[in-house]
């Protein structure tokens, strides 16, 4: 085994990481984006979330936030939507909205 085997084999998430950048999710607001992959994580403090690869960033992966978590949870969790992941034909659209109070946070939809 290759010492580059062994750090992904150590480090599960390389496999949607490796070779990308971090990028924000507030670069992808106002924009619709095709789901390509995704894995799904914990952090420290037991809470789900995955990490994001989109077709049209190839470069970049991004964290999910609790809306798309839930609705990545959806699609791993049905056939049917695997299916559609796999054909390409599962778009996000990404965008900006604020609470009352005035706290901003993430939209997603498919679209």
């Amino acid at each position: 085994m290759k010492l580059s085997e062994l750090n992904k084999a150590m480090n599960p998430l390389a496999e949607v990481t490796d070779g990308r950048e971090k990028m924000e999710i507030k670069e992808l607001y106002g924009q619709v984006a095709t789901l390509e992959k995704f894995m799904f994580a914990t952090d420290d403090n037991d809470k789900k979330y995955a990490v994001v690869c989109l077709k049209e960033y190839p470069k970049y992966f991004h964290f999910s936030g609790l809306l798309e978590t839930k609705y990545l949870e959806l699609i791993e969790n049905d056939e049917e939507l695997r299916t559609e992941l796999k054909k390409g034909n599962i778009k996000f659209k990404y965008e900006q909205g604020t609470t009352k109070k005035g706290q901003r946070f993430t939209i997603v939809s498919v679209v």
